[in-house]
């Protein structure tokens, strides 16, 4: 061990502990509870432009019985369930199974002073997946034009954005849900 640099604060030995408690968190209590019926999937769906949009999936299987997708993720706090909803990457997977889907993020959880985990859950309709994929027609457009559409995971879009009326998460302005 003598010939790793720790650094001199101590951070990269920091680092390393973490990791290793991480995976022991991992192991003992979101592990016991996943069935995975494939690991590491890769999916392909043709956008109209005739580019490859490609996805990686960590997991499919069941959590507790659910069917789920499932990514296994690691933090410094438990996740908000209002970020949950927002997250691109589950509306990224619906798209590119074409359909509903139940998104499973598995997270081991370190604070610096406890370590825990959680599942964290959320669906993706039909109508969700529609709609990233209006989102990657966009980004298509702004490869052809040089005018990108704004980042739907924000809540930075003014009332002049273009994209405002098309916006998640769930078509609201400041807040607010629209009718």
């Amino acid at each position: 061990m003598d010939a790793i640099d720790w650094g001199e604060d101590g951070s990269a030995r920091k680092s390393l502990d973490s990791a290793l408690r991480l995976a022991d968190e991992w192991a003992v209590n979101l592990q016991p509870h996943i069935r995975p019926s494939a690991v590491q999937i890769e999916y392909h769906r043709p956008l109209p432009s005739g580019r490859d949009f490609v996805g990686f999936v960590d997991w499919e299987g069941t959590v507790d019985g659910a069917k789920v997708i499932g990514d296994n993720k690691t933090g410094k706090r438990r996740m908000a369930s209002d970020k949950v909803d927002r997250e691109l990457q589950p509306f990224a997977y619906g798209y590119l199974l074409d359909g509903p889907i139940l998104f499973a993020y598995a997270r081991a959880i370190d604070t610096g002073r406890n370590v825990s985990s959680e599942f964290v859950y959320t669906g993706r309709s039909r109508e969700d997946a529609a709609w990233y994929g209006e989102i990657l027609a966009g980004v298509e457009r702004g490869f052809e034009t040089g005018t990108f559409p704004a980042n739907p995971g924000s809540f930075l879009c003014g009332r002049n954005c273009p994209y405002l009326e098309r916006c998640m998460p769930h078509r609201t302005i400041n807040g607010t849900q629209k009718a």
